[in-house]
């Protein structure tokens, strides 16, 4: 019964860009009520649809139960699932004081794929981000671990540079920067990210190069 379920979600997913009004509400039904691979597999259609929308700026369909929704997946056993979780709430906003809180709970996850899209969640939805630009700057830092580095490229590589507020100006600072230098035959090894101006919106990075052999 379950590999038919799980066939059938995969068409409707395949069909939700068609017919997005339709499908969107039945993918979230799905997200409400199912659990474990087929739970995963519903959070990842319904994100890549509303994506996929927001790509095309094609209107995306009203969804007033979504935050309740994904409030249930936010705490499942599975980090994955945790994490697309936190990756929808993402595209959401402003966020619910209630939604926020949960967010911000999980900064402190124990998955740091699962940390980082809170984080990037919080960035992008608007919602105060001190707390968020923190972690990512700890995960990006050198003394992270090449685990915790590669959970924040991963999430912020996932965001809309439009939406990440006080953030975006420094990561396009850095990309900028480092492209001579990476023309130029040396290649980066560690970025850190550093508020020289606390309780303001300025946010600098610095970043170390070695040269390739």
């Amino acid at each position: 019964e379950e590999p038919v379920a799980l066939s059938a979600l995969e068409s409707l997913a395949a069909l939700a860009p068609l017919a997005p009004d339709l499908t969107a509400p039945r993918l979230l039904e799905q997200v409400r009520t199912s659990d474990g691979a087929r739970l995963y597999l519903a959070l990842v259609s319904l994100r890549g649809l509303l994506e996929e929308l927001n790509g095309e700026a094609r209107p995306a369909p009203a969804l007033p139960d979504l935050e309740s929704a994904l409030l249930r997946p936010l705490t499942a056993p599975e980090a994955p699932i945790r994490q697309e979780a936190a990756a929808l709430l993402g595209l959401r906003g402003p966020l619910s004081p209630e939604v926020i809180a949960a967010l911000r709970e999980h900064l402190r996850d124990e998955s740091p794929h699962v940390a980082a899209r809170s984080a990037v969640a919080l960035v992008r939805s608007g919602a105060p981000a001190a707390e968020a630009l923190f972690l990512l700057k700890g995960q990006l830092g050198p003394a992270a671990s090449r685990e915790l580095q590669e959970a924040a490229v991963a999430a912020l590589e996932e965001a809309d540079p439009a939406r990440l507020g006080r953030a975006r100006g420094m990561l396009e600072a850095v990309a900028r920067d480092a492209a001579g230098l990476v023309e130029a035959g040396y290649k980066p090894v560690a970025l850190q990210v550093v508020d020289m101006f606390p309780q303001t919106h300025h946010v600098e990075a610095v970043m170390s190069f070695e040269r390739g052999a």
